[in-house]
């Protein structure tokens, strides 16, 4: 999806085998090739975090974190107005 431009936003959970295989699988084997779409995707990572984001705080920092990047992405609302106005 990166190489057609398209802006990414990976979340993980800390805790999840699977951030762990991402990171291990692809990002560490990949990341001379990767490095060249950096500005295309963003990834984060919720601390401590498990795999269905169980707490309440971790929910809340899953949905902040795509708020902001939906913002920061997509300024543009759904009517055609801009964010923060």
């Amino acid at each position: 999806m990166v190489s057609t431009s398209r802006p990414v936003l990976l979340v993980f959970a800390e805790s999840d085998r699977l951030y762990w295989e991402f990171d291990a699988k692809f990002m560490r084997v990949h990341r001379a090739s990767v490095a060249a779409y950096e500005a295309s995707y963003d990834i984060h990572v919720v601390g401590q975090a498990n795999h269905v984001f169980s707490f309440a705080d971790w929910q809340r920092e899953l949905l902040d974190v795509s708020r902001r990047w939906l913002e920061r992405v997509f300024p543009a609302g759904l009517d055609g107005s801009v964010s923060g106005r």
